[in-house]
């Protein structure tokens, strides 16, 4: 499975989600982690 991620540079290998885990976001609630992906490229932009 092929996963698109848009972020800064400095945050490219940071896959473990605990950014999100600090403040709610839209699909995540507070003190849960999550990492947003896209199925294409033009998704990621979204």
């Amino acid at each position: 499975m092929n996963v698109y991620r848009l972020c800064k540079c400095k945050y490219a290998r940071d896959l473990s989600g605990r950014r999100a885990n600090i403040a709610e976001g839209r699909w995540n609630s507070k003190g849960i982690p999550i990492l947003y992906t896209a199925g294409s490229r033009a998704l990621s932009i979204l």
